[in-house]
């Protein structure tokens, strides 16, 4: 009411939006209305119901001004008022006469509500686990229903079968179809075309005596294009409330075409309606969805991924025993792309490497196929035609693209890093005041792709790594103090032999014995560039580091090098192995001996708290008592040595 109060100020009409209904209802003069006026008899009448027919044709005159979908929600406050009206009688004697104690109907149906988008049950976070770009097994069912809804192939088989069995068994699956299908025919959503004001009130009367039983009937009554860009609707809304994800979209998806295919497709079906028959909709947005088929097609690597893989498959069949990876061109090609930036790898910079013009327009088309329709073909051809030259410096571009588009670093909250360094302080044995030397600190290797420093998980339930310090596998120069990669690779891992014919099994056994032993020298030679390349220094404190699909920082909890998992909250993020039970592991010991290693399951006692024991103390008769020891038994029996469990 506050912007239309503000758009319609000093004019006739700002009392529509500055007073009451009540001051309305004895302010407006008597006048038949042409909006809504169910009432030919002007005897049965009374002023509430001369100043509703007055405020909607007051209101239906400003429908054309640039606050239109304003006053259409303003209009949509009287479809309650009007509902009881038509249905009871339109006397003021009748609505202003309180017959079961509960209130009068006009205190009840007071124009000062609407129903609108923001009224929807909020779904919007689980956008984040949808399968965007890739299927995920194991969805809840609202996500799952918003999964299918994006712009991808096969996403409507079996769609109302899905949607009637969750309906019928989650009510917060019912609860979100029903409410997106009322926003959705009543045309809330920002950017909507509304249906004029009498198909409204005949959809809010329709919703308004629809039960779940009606609903899941009118489901299997054949409405699956419907209801499938009902939930298309709601997903671009909600999207919308996500800048960071709707830009994502909108990159990698052909995210503005669907957005206004589905928002036309229901415009035209709101404009029609007639009743929830929906006579002629399937059909209509049947059409549609046939001419939406390839809108997107998932891919799951980066083209620059890609182009890495045919290069490693070329090999193979040629039986290469060096990659020719020329390393200076690595590093001009990754110092050159993170200067600029760029959406798709810039082929046309392989001109100064050695590759002709042609040769770079060429890889530009392949790259825009292959993110239309995923094929591979065409550059797996164009690769096999390429002299070593050129084929150094298109593995030197690819993977120093991939390097960049891999390796990034974001910035934490502020009072996130106030807990890292806290707890680094504290790991560090550091006092408050003391200058502290540089901590949270690590390194990867840009050759084998690996983060280097000890990172905290679990493994069968138990915590790793929580009290390792320093770097994995790492060689150091003690002259110069640089540090390289250590690691090994192994060599290549011997396949299940295939049956076959004995006259070619030898050719075969001889083909993979080839392939065998070249890729084992190309592992070799891995080996030697991760000890040549000087690992990369990372600064973890403060900042999360994206390293080739992880996410590494310092676990503000106990300050380990951690791998990010959403899993993993407690009163913000931690690695997942320094809590138990709500309490620090460092900070559980026996409460005999306080031995903060060997300590076994957590024993509950009496006052509710969780205890724990070392195994020198953990004796039969606690671990086999039959009921809940108090702490103060379990410390006596421990202080007087008991062989069994003793009455006290």
């Amino acid at each position: 009411m506050e912007p239309l109060a503000a758009f319609y100020a000093g004019s006739d009409v700002e009392y529509l939006f500055t007073q009451s209904f009540s001051e309305i209802t004895y302010r407006v003069p008597q006048r038949r209305s042409q909006t809504w006026n169910p009432a030919k008899d002007t005897d049965q009448t009374g002023k509430i119901y001369n100043a509703v027919g007055y405020v909607l044709d007051e209101l239906v005159g400003l429908t054309d001004s640039g606050v239109s979908n304003l006053v259409s929600l303003y209009m949509d406050m009287f479809l309650p008022l009007i509902h009881y009206m038509e249905a009871n009688g339109f006397t003021d004697n009748i609505l202003c006469t309180d017959i079961d104690g509960q209130g009068a109907p006009i205190e009840k149906f007071m124009p000062n509500r609407c129903f609108h988008a923001g009224l929807l049950p909020n779904h919007v976070s689980k956008l984040m686990r949808c399968s965007f770009w890739s299927d995920s097994s194991k969805q809840e069912p609202i996500v799952h229903l918003l999964s299918k809804s994006t712009p991808q192939r096969c996403q409507i088989r079996s769609l109302a079968h899905i949607v009637y069995n969750y309906s019928r068994l989650h009510d917060d699956v019912y609860d979100f179809l029903f409410g997106a299908l009322r926003c959705s025919l009543m045309g809330v959503y920002p950017g909507s075309l509304r249906p004029n004001f009498e198909q409204r009130l005949q959809i809010f009367t329709e919703f308004e005596t629809l039960n779940k039983h009606t609903f899941l009937q009118w489901i299997k009554a054949g409405h699956q294009q419907l209801l499938f860009f009902t939930m298309k609707e709601y997903l671009v809304f909600a999207a919308d409330c996500l800048p960071a994800l709707h830009s994502e979209l909108v990159e990698r998806y052909n995210w503005k075409s669907f957005e206004s295919t589905v928002q036309e497709a229901m415009n035209s079906v709101r404009q029609e309606y007639r009743d929830l028959t929906m006579v002629g909709v399937e059909q209509q947005l049947l059409a549609v969805t046939k001419s939406q088929t390839n809108l997107y097609r998932p891919s799951k690597y980066p083209f620059s991924h890609i182009v890495i893989q045919e290069l490693e498959h070329l090999d193979d069949a040629n039986y290469a025993t060096s990659t020719q990876l020329n390393l200076e061109y690595l590093d001009l090609f990754y110092q050159m792309l993170i200067r600029v930036e760029t959406n798709q790898m810039p082929f046309e910079w392989l001109v100064f490497f050695g590759a002709t013009e042609e040769q770079c327009s060429t890889l530009i088309r392949i790259c825009a196929q292959f993110y239309i329709d995923g094929a591979k073909t065409p550059l797996r051809k164009f690769l096999q035609e390429m002299s070593v030259k050129t084929i150094a410096a298109i593995r030197a571009m690819s993977i120093a693209y991939d390097r960049k588009v891999n390796m990034r670093m974001f910035t934490l909250p502020v009072h996130m890093t106030v807990q890292q360094i806290r707890v680094l302080r504290r790991l560090h044995a550091v006092p408050n005041g003391d200058p502290a030397g540089d901590m949270g600190r690590s390194m990867v290797c840009l050759q084998c792709k690996q983060f280097k420093g000890f990172v905290s998980h679990m493994q069968g339930g138990k915590p790793v790594n929580l009290y390792a310090y320093g770097h994995s596998k790492v060689l150091i120069d003690y002259t110069t103090g640089d540090m390289f990669c250590g690691r090994r690779c192994e060599k290549a891992d011997k396949k299940r032999p295939t049956v076959l014919n004995e006259w070619d099994l030898d050719q075969v056994t001889e083909i993979r014995q080839r392939k065998r032993v070249a890729k084992d020298q190309r592992k070799l030679e891995q080996n030697e560039r991760c000890i040549q390349s000087t690992l990369q220094e990372v600064p973890l404190l403060g900042n999360v580091l994206q390293f080739y699909g992880a996410l590494f920082t310092v676990c503000p909890l106990c300050g380990n090098f951690m791998r990010f998992n959403p899993a993993n909250m407690y009163n913000g993020m931690y690695c997942g192995c320094c809590i138990q039970n709500g309490k620090p592991v460092k900070e559980i010991q026996c409460e005999r001996c306080g031995d903060h290693q060997h300590l076994g399951d957590p024993i509950m006692v009496t006052s509710g708290e969780s205890i724990y024991l070392c195994k020198q103390h953990y004796k039969p008769w606690i671990r086999e008592a039959s009921a809940v020891l108090s702490k103060e038994t379990i410390m006596r029996g421990l202080e007087e040595k008991w062989k069994r469990l003793q009455s006290v």
